[in-house]
């Protein structure tokens, strides 16, 4: 089945690899066309005991990143007043998260800006645990991708878009119903998409 774009955000989640090329209603990492959505990326990755000890952004970026990293995540919290919320908070605890935040630049036809994607993601043994999606589920993410890694090993990744620069935006939008990726089943609860896949994401 084909996860299509629908909104803006639904173009940058999963996070796209550094090039991405837009083909015919597809997007691609394979070269296709002339066309493409360059992604510069910047991340902060932290696990549940992180969170536990430092109990705010804030203050994970201050324990976990040093010099120039740590003076551009000071001024993305500033800028963007991006934190942890109460529920997010919970449910990182919760399921024993690993969490990842991005702060991207894009460009796609000359038009540039920044977005912000939160990332909660959960390593689970044997058969999917639904209490894990519905923990994911409550934070309200736009986007949950579920991969069969092998026999024994699923991930559940949880993406959330919270920002995105309003002139990107506007060009994001121009790529509505194109293919996204491959999802062996999708499923909609409330604003959120869940792909079942076998491909590692």
């Amino acid at each position: 089945m084909d996860l299509r774009v629908e909104l803006p955000e639904d173009v940058i989640i999963p996070p796209l690899s550094e090039f991405t090329f837009v083909c015919d209603k597809e997007l691609s990492n394979s070269k296709c066309s002339e066309r493409f959505i360059f992604r510069d990326m910047d991340l902060v990755s932290f696990s549940y005991s992180d969170v536990i000890y430092n109990m705010s952004l804030l203050s994970i970026v201050r324990s976990k990143t040093f010099g120039r990293k740590r003076a551009r995540w000071l001024s993305y919290i500033k800028k963007y007043k991006i934190s942890i919320l109460p529920e997010e908070f919970s449910t990182i605890i919760r399921t024993n998260g690993l969490v990842t935040i991005y702060v991207d630049g894009y460009e796609l036809d000359e038009v540039n800006g920044e977005a912000i994607i939160k990332e909660i993601k959960l390593v689970n043994t044997g058969r999917i645990q639904e209490n894990s999606i519905e923990a994911l589920t409550s934070i309200k993410p736009r986007l949950i991708v579920i991969s069969n890694l092998s026999n024994y090993w699923t991930s559940i990744t949880a993406y959330k878009v919270t920002y995105i620069e309003q002139k990107l935006k506007g060009e994001l939008s121009s790529l509505s119903s194109f293919k996204r990726m491959d999802c062996e089943k999708i499923e909609l609860k409330q604003d959120t998409r869940i792909c079942y896949t076998s491909t590692k994401i």
